[in-house]
């Protein structure tokens, strides 16, 4: 926290094109400025505040101010559940213009928390572990921060760390969880133990998730939860099961109206038929697809890849059509900068198609297996 507040007076200083002696002046010695900028003391309220002012950040409380502080949080972390990410943007631009009043209020910790929540979402890993340290370092934190705090930091733990200690920690602070954070807990647990660790207990965490969330009509939430069941369910060969919530699924998207999860979801259905076998089945769902996914480089390309090896399944594609493939796949996924294990199994596939087992076993045992175990293959 010392860091934290330090780092944003030594910004806003810099950015006022200030001296540390022309803001330090009147209010304390040029020394202890510097430690305060590098973290080493936390200045009391007094001092903050004239130092805040000083580099040009007005903190005069107007009416009502701490209402719209504590509002913007919720309507952040409303957004953020439902995923409704261009409105949670928004939101934490405009807690983001608030930040000064929020550092010499009661609501820092709750701000700091909704900003790991939303450097999580934007997928910036420096940015999430540095907030992570400055709030692991907290002497204080209430029950309902310290319960954020843990189901986030399960999230940083499982997407950039190691699936199993996201699981030990997970283990070891449930107590930690407040009732209102119940149900994000168990769908980060199912989202920890589904991510090559164990897709039983992954279904059991989902499971309640998905019951949690009915209960508050989070749709968003309950569609995810289904669609990750629906993947377990497949892994552990228990294909009935699978479909059945792949239709389920698809029945509750189509009264959504959520095209961007609707298309996702039936690539995923069309995954897993054609991991059944079901060729003719499967190519007819990535079909359905192609049009929407058109627009979004990423998407497409795996898309491409599941047709072509559902296609190389059918007998349906000629050596020349697979070399035509080869090229444009790869320079479409090289401008994605799609994940190399999807590259490596092109070059799989093609060995496939040309019968030559030694290599593609080498291939396989020395480069696409080592890739797979730090990643899953479906679209989240």
């Amino acid at each position: 926290m010392h860091k934290y507040i330090g780092n944003i007076i030594r910004f806003n200083r810099i950015k006022a094109k200030k001296t540390q002696q022309e803001v330090a002046t009147g209010i304390c010695s040029i020394s202890h400025l510097s430690k305060i900028e590098k973290g080493v003391y936390l200045p009391n309220q007094e001092t903050l505040h004239l130092l805040l002012e000083r580099i040009g950040k007005k903190i005069n409380f107007e009416k009502d101010q701490h209402q719209r502080l504590v509002k913007l949080i919720d309507d952040f972390y409303y957004h953020w559940s439902y995923s409704e990410v261009s409105q949670m943007k928004s939101t934490f631009e405009m807690m983001e213009k608030e930040e000064s009043h929020y550092i010499v209020s009661d609501y820092l910790n709750r701000y700091l928390l909704a900003q790991l929540a939303y450097e999580l979402n934007e997928k910036n890993y420096e940015k999430a572990e540095s907030l992570l340290y400055n709030l692991d370092n907290l002497e204080i934190m209430s029950n309902a921060d310290m319960s954020k705090f843990v189901v986030l930091k399960m999230s940083f733990l499982n997407k950039y760390k190691d699936s199993k200690k996201a699981a030990e920690y997970a283990e070891s602070n449930e107590d930690l969880i407040v009732s209102d954070d119940k149900a994000e807990y168990f769908y980060q647990k199912g989202l920890i133990y589904s991510y090559n660790i164990s897709p039983s207990l992954s279904l059991i965490h989902m499971n309640k998730a998905y019951e949690s969330f009915g209960k508050g009509t989070n749709f968003t939430r309950m569609i995810t939860c289904k669609s990750v069941m629906a993947i377990n369910y497949s892994r552990l060969g228990l294909m009935k099961e699978a479909e059945k919530e792949y239709i389920e699924l698809l029945r509750m998207l189509s009264k959504f109206r959520n095209e961007n999860m609707l298309h996702e979801t039936r690539y995923n259905y069309g995954i897993f038929l054609k991991n059944a076998n079901r060729y003719d089945e499967a190519l007819v769902v990535f079909k359905s697809c192609e049009q929407y996914f058109s627009t979004k480089e990423e998407h497409q390309c795996l898309l491409i890849l599941a047709m072509w090896e559902t296609k190389l399944h059918l007998n349906d594609l000629q050596e020349e059509e697979i070399l035509e493939f080869t090229s444009s796949f790869k320079n479409s996924a090289s401008k994605c900068k799609l994940h190399k294990k999807y590259l490596v199994y092109a070059d799989l596939m093609i060995l496939k198609s040309k019968k030559n087992e030694k290599e593609y076993y080498r291939l396989l045992e020395t480069n696409y297996l080592r890739l797979i175990e730090k990643e899953n293959s479906y679209i989240e």
